[in-house]
């Protein structure tokens, strides 16, 4: 007679169901002793115990020392020849841990985790799903887990086993055969326990670089989804943030040193937010990084960085050959237009930005050999003002001598039109600072970037500001008085802002007035 499943219609609630949960576990409690249930019967009231336990109420029983122990037992301990009686036991453990997360200190002193690796040895991915959960889990009650894990990853069980488990799936890649949905969900959890590990207990990178090789091949093999930055390819690059890398370990996982620097770059590209067709009559766009892209980029640019600090002459030449603008990108001010370094300094200015902006500037400044001159020659002053002052990074005097004569575009687009015209003046008296550069033909401005010869073009005979919206407009004033403030206070110039000024005597246009007149 085959086992029955649970029927929810014939659940039970309060204290009915708390009082059925002790009883299924003494039944079980008794099978541990004397085993006078058969496979199916076992099957059956774990079952029911997980549909159950899915609610944390009233479900204390399963909760308790006793009953989570007569569980793991089932799990780990019986042997039995259905493996879904220990697969239910282990999801069973899973839920718990989940739903009462006091129950996370305790388990960590019953001696189960400690039995972990061994199940997890060369299992099917279904019961690979579960017990990566159950061990990431615990890794959020540190105190207690960490020391487990230690043990574990230095008499190597615990890494022998996680990296088996990255080769199975690895393998299946490589052969092109189509995940499962358990391949996919066990796939998902092993990452994120390799994270987890290696954030809390930061030696477990030494312990674990036998997941490299796999690691990287994933990365490799696994195309780009959309949105870019999605499972599984999200949890591949967070597995991969906290090792350090090294020539050797490149050379040895890869076809070639630079092939996962290539392949993050075009994960990059791809993520990075393009501009959408401009407003008509605009000669802006709009298009800025969202909260969710500035959360998960942060990683991927973060593994860029280590990429570069391994100091591969190849890998270096690449990311500058791909993130530091090129000469033809100075035909318009640094972050216009939608090359991935236009796009990637554009990002590192968005107020939507807060995690990937220093980790963006930090890299650029790295490919920029760590030389503020190199670095503001790069991308400009404007954007990298504020990296230097925030890490207390002196302004080289040959870029304050240039940059006092230089401003970031037309003054404030909220003056009034006869302090506007005297802005386009200002704007033209400005362009006469300039700085040879190093490395092009001609003179660029130092605070945009752009070469001197095409933003004179750029500007002949046009108003800086035509087909800005007053949204636009707006932004930019707050970009300038903030830029404006920086070079006054490192005393690249020595007078008042020219916003403040223009406020103080009324000349400021109310655009707040004006939208609410425009609304009546």
């Amino acid at each position: 007679m085959p086992p029955k499943p649970f029927n929810p219609a014939n659940a039970l609630t309060g204290e009915a169901k708390a009082t059925h949960l002790r009883k299924q576990l003494a039944t079980l409690k008794e099978d541990l002793e004397k085993k006078n249930l058969s496979s199916d019967k076992r099957w059956e009231i774990l079952e029911e115990l997980k549909c159950y336990g899915r609610s944390p109420d009233n479900s204390d029983p399963i909760y308790e020392k006793e009953g989570i122990t007569i569980i793991s037992k089932y799990a780990f301990d019986v042997k039995d020849s259905n493996k879904e009686v220990s697969r239910e036991a282990l999801r069973i453990i899973c839920n718990s841990l989940l739903l009462h997360e006091p129950l996370r200190s305790l388990y960590c002193d019953l001696g189960f985790l400690e039995k972990c690796p061994a199940k997890f040895k060369d299992c099917p991915t279904d019961d690979e799903f579960v017990l990566s959960r159950i061990m990431f889990l615990l890794t959020y009650c540190p105190q207690k887990a960490t020391p487990i894990f230690q043990t574990l990853l230095e008499d190597t069980s615990l890494s022998t086993s996680i990296a088996s488990a990255l080769s199975r799936h690895a393998t299946r890649i490589q052969k092109g055969k189509p995940a499962t949905q358990w391949d996919s969900m066990a796939l998902l959890e092993t990452l994120k326990l390799i994270f987890n590990l290696t954030y809390h207990l930061p030696t477990a990178t030494t312990h674990l670089t036998s997941c490299l090789p796999p690691l990287f091949t994933l990365l490799l093999r696994t195309s780009i989804p959309t949105p870019p930055l999605s499972p599984p390819l999200q949890q591949i690059i967070n597995a991969l943030l906290n090792f350090p890398l090294d020539t050797k370990l490149l050379k040895s996982s890869l076809p070639s040193e630079t092939s996962s620097t290539e392949k993050l770059l075009d994960i990059l590209d791809a993520a990075l937010p393009k501009d959408d067709p401009p407003v008509k009559g605009s000669s802006t766009t709009s298009t800025t990084p969202t909260p969710s892209f500035d959360e998960t980029a942060s990683p991927l640019l973060s593994v860029l960085k280590n990429h570069l600090d391994t100091s591969t002459p190849s890998i270096t030449t690449l990311l500058k050959l791909r993130l530091l603008p090129r000469p033809e990108d100075r035909a318009l001010p640094l972050g216009k237009g939608n090359t991935l370094s236009a796009r990637l300094l554009r990002t590192s200015a968005g107020a939507n930005a807060p995690n990937t902006k220093d980790i963006i500037l930090a890299l650029l400044y790295s490919l920029s050999d760590s030389d503020p001159e190199a670095f503001v020659e790069n991308v400009g002053y404007g954007y990298a003002s504020g990296f230097l002052f925030s890490h207390n990074i002196p302004v080289p005097e040959s870029i304050t001598r240039a940059a006092g004569g230089a401003s970031s575009g037309p003054s404030s687009p909220h003056l009034s039109p006869a302090d506007a015209e005297k802005g386009k003046e200002l704007r033209r008296t400005a362009s006469r600072g300039s700085m040879k550069s190093r490395k092009l033909k001609g003179e660029v401005n130092p605070v945009t970037g752009q070469m001197l010869e095409e933003e004179e073009r750029m500007y002949k005979g046009k108003d800086p500001f035509e087909g800005m919206t007053e949204e636009e407009k707006e932004r930019e004033a707050e970009r300038l008085f903030v830029l404006f403030e920086r070079l006054r206070k490192t005393g690249i110039v020595d007078v008042e802002n020219p916003v403040t000024v223009a406020q103080r005597e009324g000349k400021l246009e109310d655009l707040g007035s004006d939208r609410e007149d425009d609304s009546d």
